[in-house]
């Protein structure tokens, strides 16, 4: 270090502790990480240390200066590496009772250092720690949510909210809008009718669009609006009619209870009984029936979400009395959890006649104008894009987004670019076609197909692996991705729901954008197809080439029976190639189990058309079949 000369060093050592040595060392290390001020007081500390007397080690203090020698610091009982800093230079020796001690260099150095070290570092009682001035109005309470997000609550006069009313002018806003309310209520008999632990919550109230005014009843588990008379037909300021209260959903108790939720000390009633409750419905569906559940967690999911819960629990019992750290936390797990069964069950009308226990999997129907483009695109792309349209549409009924599904698809999508149809299938057309071209008496139109067949291959490897590099990362997406990906507009494309539950519109927008989406996800199935079209003409034509007649005959039969026997296993197995549900459905087990007992009855009845054809005697079990499939095949077709 430039600060410290040789002799300055040694001077040093011999008339200070090593206890100085090694703080001057460390305050040299602070100074440098320090910028600019440190320039200030290295200037000072090297100018008084470089005038230090240098005496030897044996030497005696000389008349008019202050020494520190090793047996009189070593000896203090009291100094402990987790005293004050600047205790270091207060050892020094004790002058004659009256007497002011002499200013030698030593001492300015160390009373200069100890000014830098004031303004360079932190120390308990510097000002730099003192709390700003609270800004947080008279009675108002500022509580943090787990989220990291704020809320202010008055309990005087009952009051929640999210805005921020430390600034006056929305604190002035708040206030008057909260006179309105209660002056209304008041003058409409309402006030005295609210449940006695009742308290009001706005938001946006500085918005006149966007305001919102919500009463919340913990004990009760309700909220509940206040708003006109939508029957009054009286105008201006005189209109006598009374306003309403309005119960809201319970989505939107649990919204709010999620949201304002750090100043409960207990849950409300039945909660944990209702938390319990859905669950165990949840956990029950993921092992009964994963697929078609409207639960909007998966089995592991429910699973830790019980186990969050009772850990939180074990730790408020745990805590001491009067503690309540914990339930805040409790009541804002429950209500974050319920808030989304909630939307799901309303969606499907839990609690009313209408409840279903299954959730939307029927598609749209195409439109005619898409139908035509399926047509022109079959020509193109074999019908593979409705496939994989029909798979997208399945991740999104209803406009509504399954994430599971959309997550197994693009698992499903993955396997089949990277191993078992396109690129496997590909690769091995490449090398059969190198193969096929090195056969000597190949004539124009069998090179051509050959050639056309590998850019098809090539084409399918080529989009196969851009596909898998675009879509892994899409394993484990979350739903803003699956959102962004469906190509869905939350403002103008997606279905909504009224408040009855009823759609809001019969048809789906989207659809011509998934015909769009499907039609560049087919690209290396359908290339793959190309290619083994061209081969097998190649390969057709190579065959007949330069053969007999009786040769030319039996490959023409035999390809003829090839391909009766390929159109006979389409048409055995054309559920296959069957519609997507266009129904959703029954309220009913048997519904959702009749799924597979349908499609052996349609097997049953293709084995009866030919022992009918065939006059094969019928049988007993036959008759009953028939009967399954009248009473279930046609009324749950899939």
């Amino acid at each position: 270090m430039d600060l410290y000369g040789s002799a300055a060093r040694r001077s040093l050592q011999a008339s200070m502790p090593t206890i100085v040595v090694v703080a001057l060392a460390m305050s040299q290390i602070s100074l440098e990480k320090d910028g600019d001020n440190s320039d200030t007081c290295s200037t000072y500390l090297s100018d008084h240390i470089n005038t230090l007397p240098s005496t030897s080690p044996h030497s005696a203090a000389t008349p008019g200066s202050t020494t520190l020698s090793s047996p009189s610091v070593s000896s203090a009982p009291h100094i402990s590496a987790s005293d004050d800093p600047r205790s270091i230079f207060r050892f020094s020796a004790s002058p004659p009772s009256g007497q002011q001690p002499p200013l030698d260099p030593a001492s300015i150095a160390r009373r200069q250092w100890e000014q830098c070290y004031r303004s360079l570092s932190t120390v308990p009682d510097s000002d730099m720690l003192k709390p700003k001035p609270s800004s947080i109005p008279r009675d108002w309470k500022k509580l943090i949510k787990p989220d990291g997000s704020i809320y202010y609550r008055n309990e005087k006069l009952r009051l929640l909210t999210s805005d921020d009313i430390t600034q006056p002018k929305i604190l002035q806003t708040a206030l008057e809008q909260r006179r309105d309310i209660v002056g209304a209520l008041r003058d409409d008999n309402y006030l005295d009718k609210l449940p006695p632990d009742w308290e009001m919550i706005l938001s946006n109230y500085h918005e006149e669009s966007d305001f919102h005014c919500t009463f919340m009843s913990y004990q009760m588990g309700i909220c509940f609006s206040f708003v006109n008379n939508p029957n009054c037909a009286c105008a201006g300021t005189d209109c006598d009619c009374k306003g309403q209260l309005i119960v809201t959903a319970k989505e939107v108790f649990w919204v709010l209870m999620q949201e304002f939720s750090m100043h409960r000390t207990r849950l409300p009633p039945h909660a944990e009984a209702e938390f319990y409750h859905s669950l165990t419905f949840g956990e029950s569906e993921g092992i009964f029936n994963p697929r078609y559940t409207p639960f909007p967690f998966t089995e592991p999911q429910t699973r830790r979400l019980v186990q969050v819960y009772e850990s939180l629990q074990t730790a408020h019992v745990s805590a001491a009395t009067g503690d309540y750290s914990f339930m805040a936390a409790i009541v804002w797990h429950v209500a974050r959890v319920m808030s989304d069964i909630e939307r799901y069950r309303e969606r499907y009308q839990y609690g009313t006649q209408g409840s279903r226990i299954y959730r939307d999997i029927a598609v749209a129907e195409p439109t005619w104008q898409v139908k035509i483009v399926d047509g022109l695109l079959f020509l193109f792309l074999f019908g593979v894009h409705r496939m994989y349209r029909e798979r997208l549409e399945r991740t999104r009924p209803g406009g509504i987004i399954y994430l599971p599904d959309f997550q197994n698809m693009m698992k499903s999508l993955l396997v089949e670019w990277a191993g078992e149809y396109s690129n496997l299938l590909a690769t091995v057309f490449v090398s059969a076609n190198v193969a096929f071209l090195a056969v000597p008496n190949v004539n124009s139109l069998q090179r051509t197909a050959s050639l056309a067949s590998t850019l098809f291959s090539m084409l399918s490897i080529v989009t196969g692996m851009h596909h898998i590099w675009r879509h892994r990362r899409r394993i484990d997406c979350e739903l803003e991705d699956a959102i962004q990906y469906l190509r869905i507009d939350p403002d103008k494309r997606v279905k909504k729901l009224n408040k009855d539950g009823n759609d809001a519109d019969s048809n789906n927008p989207d659809l011509n954008d998934l015909t769009m989406l499907a039609c560049f996800i087919s690209f290396p199935v359908a290339s793959s197809l190309w290619s083994i079209l061209s081969f097998s003409i190649a390969v057709s034509a190579y065959c007949i080439q330069d053969s007999l007649i009786s040769g030319q005959s039996l490959l023409g039969t035999t390809l003829g029976v090839v391909g009766l026997l390929g159109l006979l296993t389409l048409g055995w197995f054309k559920e296959a190639w069957r519609k997507p549900r266009l129904t959703e459905f029954e309220d009913d087990y048997r519904d959702v189990w009749s799924v597979k007992s349908a499609e052996m009855t349609r097997g049953q009845r293709w084995l009866l058309m030919v022992r009918r054809v065939f006059k094969i005697p019928r049988r007993a079990t036959d008759d009953v079949e028939m009967v399954k499939d009248r009473t279930h095949g046609k009324k749950r077709r899939v």
